[in-house]
C-alpha cells in the first residue's frame, strides 16, 4: 500500500493518493515528529503526517533540516532544504518532510508504504528509491 499527501500551509493537497489510509507507524515516526503527532493506536496516514509536519515550531524543522537519512531529501536537487525525518522496519517504510525550493511555497510532503520492497535496512533499502522517486514526481508539481 502506497499513500501520498503533498499539502502547503493553509490549502488543500496539491498531490494526493491514498493519503487517509493508516498504515503502522514504523519506528514511531510521528512521536519522533513531535508530542502533537503521538496517537494511541500507532497507526499514521499521509495527510496526518503532513499536517504534523506543517504545525511544527522552525526551531524543531531547523532539527530536522540536519536528518542525515531522509529518504525524500535524495529526490530533491542539490541545495533544497529538507527538514525531515523517516521510520523504517520490514514492510515499512514512512517519509515526511518540509520542502523548501526556492521557486515556490514551502510545502509538506509525507509518503507511506507498506510492502515488500521495504527491508527494514537504513540505507539500501529498494524502498528507499521509491520515496525518493515519488519526491522527484511532486517536485515538479510544486509551482501548480
Amino acid at each position: 500500500m502506497l499513500s501520498i499527501c503533498a499539502v502547503r500551509s493553509g490549502q488543500a493537497p496539491f498531490y494526493a493518493i491514498n493519503s487517509d489510509v493508516p498504515h503502522d507507524d514504523c519506528a514511531r515516526l510521528a512521536c519522533r515528529l513531535g508530542p502533537r503527532g503521538h496517537a494511541e493506536s500507532h497507526r499514521v496516514t499521509a495527510a496526518d503526517l503532513a499536517r504534523l509536519v506543517l504545525a511544527l515550531p522552525a526551531e524543531e524543522l531547523n532539527t530536522l533540516a540536519h536528518n542525515s537519512v531522509d529518504d525524500l531529501a535524495v529526490g530533491m536537487p542539490a541545495g533544497t532544504t529538507v527538514a525531515g525525518a523517516g521510520g523504517w522496519s520490514r514492510r515499512l517504510r514512512h517519509g515526511a518532510a518540509l520542502i523548501s525550493p526556492t521557486d515556490a511555497a514551502p510545502y509538506a510532503l509525507a509518503v507511506c508504504y507498506t510492502g515488500p520492497l521495504a527491508t527494514g535496512r537504513a540505507l539500501g533499502d529498494p524502498a528507499t528509491r521509491l520515496l525518493a522517486r515519488i519526491a522527484a514526481q511532486v517536485w515538479s508539481l510544486r509551482r501548480g
